[in-house]
């Protein structure tokens, strides 16, 4: 039996509790860097590097490492270290970028895996395997707010050195009504539908990110250059400790 949109409830049924617990939501994506070297729309990703090579030439970032939350196969890290889009700039910086996600990628599906500044750990979002403060600047692309929010945005504000920046691009829910032709992506759509996993609306984003500590600096709504696609851009700072000033 399906309903409207086009989904086998019993299916939903019997899959939505996987989808909760960490290692369906692993094996999800597991599955789907099997074929694709990324799972978000074109423009974001392409949004999403220049702000961050934008960051970097503009500002010091402090230290000189950049985490990539639910990074995927890095597909972010490669376009933004290309030569022919500005990435000699970068790398002039000194920076290292370390790409982390739940799935299990195979190192050859890695696409920054031959460049000596980047650095992939398989690891969990809402844990994440790093010292307080190790990084100069973090970036998620329609990833972190995928997680249980509380959860992975103070591992995000504990890992962020105070001063440093934090460029996130969230789903907006019309996105959860793109079709698609993937059974298992439209069982995951539900449940996100149906447990509310994504933020509804910008004043939620804001105060749930003030709620964390974060300084929020800029909300704007984006979208794809055919309409389709729509998400939130979201720049945060952390706070300067002023015991350490």
């Amino acid at each position: 039996m399906e309903n409207n949109f086009g989904i086998n409830k019993q299916v939903v049924e019997k899959e939505k509790n996987a989808f909760s617990s960490e290692e369906l939501l692993r094996n999800f994506y597991t599955k789907i860097y099997r074929t694709e070297k990324h799972d978000s729309p074109d423009d974001s990703r392409h949004s999403l590097s220049r702000r961050i090579r934008e960051e970097i030439i503009a500002n010091e970032i402090n230290p000189k490492k950049v985490l990539n939350i639910g990074s995927g196969p890095q597909a972010l890290e490669r376009q933004l270290l290309d030569k022919s889009q500005g990435g000699e700039k970068v790398i002039q910086k000194g920076i290292e970028f370390v790409s982390i996600d739940l799935a299990q990628i195979l190192p050859h599906k890695l696409l920054a895996r031959k460049m000596d500044n980047v650095q992939h750990i398989r690891g969990n979002n809402v844990n994440l395997p790093f010292q307080d403060k190790a990084f100069g600047l973090i970036a998620s692309n329609h990833s972190i707010d995928l997680c249980p929010h509380e959860e992975a945005f103070k591992e995000a504000y504990r890992v962020l050195n105070d001063g440093g920046k934090g460029i996130f691009y969230f789903h907006h829910p019309s996105m959860l009504q793109v079709p698609s032709n993937d059974e298992t992506v439209r069982i995951f759509w539900q449940y996100l539908k149906e447990n509310s996993i994504l933020f509804a609306n910008e004043d939620e984003i804001k105060s749930f990110l003030e709620k964390i500590g974060f300084i929020v600096r800029e909300i704007s709504l984006k979208s794809d250059k055919n309409k389709i696609d729509t998400w939130w851009e979201v720049v945060v700072e952390k706070k300067v400790n002023e015991k350490t000033i």
